[in-house]
């Protein structure tokens, strides 16, 4: 989703499991998995509280395919936020 200012939300719709934890259905047909413990991030949209991923799990699901300078830039500020190493493809 995207605002009249070109903000914009990824939404990524998942099948929860009894575990806590959750898969994603990718277009290639592949299944992402999301550990439990990697559904437990908050964060804050419009001054409401919302769930999200961990950090972690993000940079996790921003591997296995060439970012474009968009991933990179999201990807910088992830990293500079949360003061967490950035895995090879995101280094520069």
């Amino acid at each position: 989703m995207r605002d009249q200012s070109d903000r914009r939300v990824d939404f990524h719709t998942v099948t929860f499991d009894a575990t806590g934890g959750a898969t994603q259905q990718l277009q290639d047909g592949e299944v992402a998995p999301y550990p439990s413990e990697g559904l437990s991030g908050s964060g804050q949209v419009a001054a409401v509280r919302v769930a999200c991923l961990t950090a972690t799990v993000q940079l996790i699901h921003h591997l296995g395919y060439d970012p474009d300078e968009k991933d990179h830039h999201d990807m910088r500020l992830l990293a500079d936020r949360f003061d967490i190493d950035l895995p090879a493809p995101y280094r520069r």
